[in-house]
C-alpha cells in the first residue's frame, strides 16, 4: 500500500522497508538517491540531454528502473550473484551487468520522448497496487450556508462552496433561513452576539431568488430603518418599518422582531445575512477540521507479443546489416510511449468539464492572420477559465491537433515561439504562447480539438500517472519452427485528480 503525501508529493510505505528490495519515495535518502544516480548515471544523462528534470522527475525514473531491476531477478540471487548488499531497499551492487543495457536505454527513451510529464503528475510505485491517501478541509460548524461537514478545499477538487468561501472566519453569516408573515419579522439569529450597526446590518433576500433585498440597521441608540437595496448595495428609497409596532433587537439573544410595510410584505420565505461580533466572543469561531480521503490506485499491465522468422532476423542482418531485434525493441517502446500518451490525453480530454467554441471563418474584415490571433484569445481565455474555477492556479499548457498548431504556425512570433522537432513521434512540445502556456500538439486528437489545462505540483495537477514499470521484455526465444518470441510490458496507472483544472474546445469553420 502506499501514500501520496500532499503539498510532499510523494509515495510512502506503511511499513518499515520489505523483502523485495524495494523501495518508495518517501524511503529515498539523499545517499540513496546518489547511489541510484551513480548505478543509472548513462541513462539519466541520456533524458537529460532532451529535457530538464526536476528532483522529484529523477526520483520517479530512477525509482522505476530499480523496479524493474527487481522484477527481472529476485534480490536474493542478485545478491549471490553479484555480491551486493540491498540498503535501503536498493541494490548497491559492485557490478550491475546482469541489468540488460538495452533495457536502460528503453526506459530512457520512454522517459526523454513522452510529454506526460508537461500535463500530469508522474509519480513512481513500488507495487502494481496500492492506495492514495488525500487530505481534505472541511468546515467543523454550521454557519450558515456553511454547512458542517462540507468541504472547504478539497485535494480532490475545486472549493465547493465559492459564494461564502471568503465569509467562514470573518464572522459574516450568510444563508440562514427566516420566515415572514404579511411583513411579521420574528427570527432568532444562530450565532451570537450580534453587531448591529449603521455598517453592518442585517441584510434579507427573497429565497426565490428574485433578487430583492432589503438591509435592517440601526440609526440610533434605540433606532433602526428597513431599506431596500439597489444593485450596488445602496440603501434606497423610503424606510419599510412600520413605526406603529417596536423594534425588538437583542444582539446576545439572537432575537430579531418587527413588522414591516410596503413591498416587504411581498414575500414570505427569506434567507438573512449577519454579523456576528468575534471579538466579544473568540471563542465562537468557526472550525476546521482536517479529514483523510483514502482512494485505490492500480497499475494496470499493457503487454505486445513480438515474433519474427529466424531466416527473416538473419537475412536482415547480413543482407542489411539491421539488427532486427533492436528495431522491434525501439519500435515497441515508441508504441508503448505512444499509446500510453494517448490513453493519457484522451482521459483528460474525455473528463474535461467545461467546452469552449472558437470559429475561423474570418467575418471581420481583416486579414487571416490577424483573425486567427483570437485563437490566441480564446485559449488564454480557457486558461483564466481555469483560474475562476479552481480559484488558485491558471491554465499552463495546452493539447491541439493540427488545425490548432497550424492557425499557431500562422501567428507566429513573438506570439508563438515554435519549437522545430525533427520527424516528432506522437505528442510532442510544439512551441511556446505568450511565454506562459506551453503548447503540444498531437495527433491523437482531431484536428479541430484542443484542451488546456494546469499542472505545478502533486494537488496542483489535473490527474496522476502512477509509473510501476515503464517498459520491459521477456528473453527472446527461438522454437523448432525458428520462430524468434518476445513479450514487452508496461505497468502504470491512471486518477483523475482535479477536473477543475481542464477545459476543453472545438475549432469551426475550418
Amino acid at each position: 500500500m502506499f501514500t501520496i503525501w500532499p503539498q510532499s508529493g510523494v509515495f510512502s510505505l506503511p511499513v518499515k522497508g520489505n523483502n523485495k528490495g524495494e523501495i518508495s519515495m518517501a524511503m529515498l535518502t539523499t545517499e540513496d538517491f546518489k547511489l541510484l544516480k551513480t548505478q543509472f548515471k548513462d541513462a539519466l544523462e541520456s533524458v537529460r540531454k532532451v529535457r530538464d528534470m526536476s528532483d522529484d522527475q529523477e526520483k520517479t525514473f530512477l525509482l522505476t528502473l530499480n523496479n524493474a531491476a527487481n522484477v527481472l531477478q529476485d534480490g536474493t540471487q542478485r545478491r549471490a550473484a553479484n555480491e551486493s548488499v540491498i540498503r535501503g531497499g536498493i541494490s548497491q551492487q559492485k557490478n550491475i551487468a546482469w541489468f540488460p543495457q538495452h533495457m536502460i536505454n528503453m526506459t530512457a527513451r520512454m522517459a526523454a520522448s513522452s510529454i506526460l510529464e508537461d500535463l500530469v503528475w508522474v509519480q513512481a510505485i513500488d507495487s502494481p497496487m496500492g492506495q492514495v491517501v488525500f487530505f481534505q478541509s472541511e468546515y467543523g460548524d454550521t454557519r450558515g450556508d456553511n454547512g458542517r461537514g462540507d468541504v472547504m478545499i478539497n485535494d480532490l477538487g475545486a472549493t465547493q462552496n465559492y459564494r461564502s468561501r471568503n465569509r467562514y472566519a470573518s464572522g459574516r453569516i450568510s444563508g440562514e433561513p427566516a420566515a415572514v408573515a404579511g411583513g411579521q419579522v420574528e427570527l432568532h439569529c444562530s450565532h451570537m452576539p450580534m453587531l448591529i450597526d449603521a455598517d453592518n446590518g442585517i441584510i434579507f433576500t427573497d429565497a426565490a431568488n428574485s433578487g430583492t433585498r432589503f438591509i435592517l440597521r440601526r440609526t440610533g441608540a434605540n433606532s433602526y430603518e428597513l431599506k431596500a437595496l439597489d444593485t450596488h448595495n445602496y440603501a434606497v428609497g423610503n424606510d419599510l418599518l412600520d413605526t406603529s409596532a417596536p423594534v425588538e433587537v437583542d444582539p446576545e439573544s439572537g432575537l430579531v422582531k418587527f413588522t414591516a410595510q410596503g413591498e416587504f410584505t411581498n414575500f414570505t420565505s427569506v434567507y438573512v445575512d449577519y454579523t456576528q461580533d468575534l471579538s466579544s466572543a473568540p471563542a465562537l469561531s468557526g472550525r476546521v477540521r482536517l479529514v483523510q480521503r483514502v482512494e485505490p490506485i492500480q497499475a494496470m499491465p499493457h503487454k505486445l507479443r513480438v515474433e519474427y522468422s529466424f531466416d527473416a532476423g538473419y537475412m536482415y542482418q547480413n543482407s542489411f546489416g539491421i539488427d532486427i531485434q533492436k528495431t522491434l525493441i525501439d519500435q515497441c517502446t515508441m508504441e508503448m510511449k505512444q499509446e500510453r500518451d494517448n490513453e493519457v490525453i484522451d482521459n483528460l480530454l474525455r473528463q474535461a468539464g467545461n467546452k469552449t467554441m472558437w470559429d475561423r471563418t474570418n467575418t471581420n474584415y481583416i486579414s487571416q492572420r490577424e483573425h486567427d490571433e483570437s485563437f490566441i484569445g480564446c485559449l488564454n481565455a480557457a486558461a483564466t477559465t481555469i483560474f475562476q474555477r479552481s480559484q488558485n492556479f491558471r491554465g499552463n499548457w495546452a493539447v491541439v491537433g493540427t488545425h490548432g498548431l497550424n492557425i499557431l504556425m500562422n501567428v507566429g512570433r513573438p506570439r508563438f515561439e515554435p519549437n522545430y522537432v525533427e520527424a516528432p513521434q506522437g505528442p510532442y512540445v510544439a512551441g511556446i504562447l505568450d511565454n506562459n502556456l506551453k503548447v503540444i500538439c498531437s495527433p491523437y486528437l482531431r484536428e479541430n480539438e484542443f484542451l488546456v489545462g494546469h499542472k505545478s505540483t502533486l494537488m496542483n495537477a489535473s490527474a496522476l500517472v502512477a509509473d510501476y514499470l515503464p517498459i520491459m521484455h521477456t528473453d527472446w526465444l527461438t522454437h523448432d519452427t525458428f520462430k524468434v518470441e518476445s513479450g514487452f510490458i508496461s505497468y502504470w496507472g491512471y486518477k483523475l485528480v482535479r477536473p477543475e483544472l481542464l477545459v476543453r474546445g472545438e475549432i469551426k469553420g475550418y
